[in-house]
């Protein structure tokens, strides 16, 4: 099944479901009720799949590849440098996206949170790092803060891309992909 069938059965089903009893309550008639949330949801529905439809064509011209429906990213990079050398540039990645609040650093591990766009009720975003002999394995991570997200246009993984394309820049030469 496609993606955007995907959203727009989704999301028009949620907030059709939604309408129909807003509808129902309101006109205090099930069938009007019924046929309004049907509507919204088409409607609703269309309209998400046609905004992340030119939300994804936008990041293919900026070399992102959107298959995956899923709203939480991830991608792992193997650098061969000692960790107290890619942490420091770790944090500057995740601090070079815009409205990126560090919440927490504890070991090997970095949680920040993003602020609210038009796109999401803003990200979650986790980079863990772990040896491997005289590498590192960067795991980066983002998600959306409101858990119950559908469609995020393409917010995440622009984010896992910032923090992947910040670590390559830094350290080229010495980082490959192990997603």
């Amino acid at each position: 099944m496609s993606k955007y069938l995907k959203i727009w059965m989704k999301s028009g089903a949620f907030f059709g479901i939604g309408m129909g009893l807003f509808y129902t309550f309101q006109q205090n008639n099930y069938i009007s009720g019924a046929i309004g949330g049907v509507i919204a949801g088409f409607l609703f529905g269309a309209a998400m799949a046609g905004f992340s439809f030119a939300s994804d064509r936008k990041m293919k011209e900026k070399g992102m590849v959107t298959e995956s429906t899923s709203v939480h990213q991830t991608k792992s990079l193997r650098i061969s440098l000692p960790i107290e050398t890619v942490e420091p540039i770790i944090l500057k990645a995740i601090l070079s996206i815009p409205k990126t609040k560090l919440k927490n650093t504890s070991g090997n591990q970095f949680e920040a949170k993003t602020g609210m766009t038009w796109k999401s009720f803003g990200e979650e975003i986790l980079v863990t790092l772990d040896e491997d002999g005289s590498s590192v394995i960067a795991r980066m991570s983002s998600k959306p803060s409101l858990k119950t997200t559908i469609v995020d246009y393409g917010k995440n993984i622009e984010n896992v891309h910032a923090i992947s394309s910040y670590v390559e820049k830094a350290f080229e030469g010495e980082v490959s992909d192990c997603t």
